[in-house]
């Protein structure tokens, strides 16, 4: 839950090595997403909600170059938990500009 990408490449390292037959298995990752459209909103989120391990945040740029790195390392598929849902109802539709963002 929430693992940085050197993380990310340790485990899916230990993920393939520990697989029965050589078989690989997509990798996912899941962890507390906290996205603002603006270095200001990202801020303002971040007061509001404080930071916690392993918190993903930032502005749409800053999270995709970070989910960027995560696939680099060989995830395949994330599963956000953003923090704001129950507060801001932009919140689904910032982190789907993060989907839109990603390469």
């Amino acid at each position: 839950w929430g693992a940085n990408p050197a993380e990310v490449i340790s485990e899916v390292a230990d993920r393939r090595r520990l697989t029965a037959g050589g078989r690989d298995v997509a990798a996912t990752w899941g962890g507390q997403v906290l996205v603002g459209r603006t270095h200001a909103e990202a801020a303002a989120k971040l007061d509001r909600y404080g930071t916690r391990p392993n918190l993903v945040r930032g502005t749409v740029d800053e999270v995709v170059r970070h989910f960027d790195a995560l696939g680099e390392a060989g995830i395949t598929f994330v599963v956000c938990a953003p923090l704001d849902v129950h507060d801001d109802a932009a919140a689904y539709e910032t982190l789907a500009e993060v989907r839109e963002g990603l390469t």
